[in-house]
């Protein structure tokens, strides 16, 4: 059986994502974990880390994008005016097997 290259390099880009999110959030878990263990006692410093490596990294996975969208701009590609381009992008993404992605210009 053939490995399909596209759905391996996007397994890796998740796994290359879930790193730099897992990278960038336990120390600031490990700062909320201090930030407990001085404000309340020890005993709540490891739930302290914890939760606070988990809500941030969520925070981190989640909003990325919407964020990145932000920053980067654009509006929504009207269909009749770019026509062309939904047609490429959609011919593409039937060969290749996915779902069409959200055009912005």
């Amino acid at each position: 059986m053939a490995v399909d290259p596209l759905r391996s390099r996007t397994t890796a880009n998740r796994r290359r994502g879930l790193a730099l999110v897992a990278a960038s959030s336990i120390p600031l878990g490990i700062a909320a974990g201090l930030l407990t263990w001085w404000g309340i006692g020890w005993q709540w410093a490891i739930g302290g880390f914890a939760l606070g490596t988990a809500v941030i990294g969520l925070l981190m996975w989640w909003a990325a994008e919407p964020l990145a969208r932000h920053a980067l701009g654009g509006v929504a590609v009207d269909g009749v005016h770019h026509a062309r381009l939904v047609n490429l992008v959609e011919g593409l993404c039937a060969t290749v097997g996915c779902h069409p992605p959200e055009l912005r210009i």
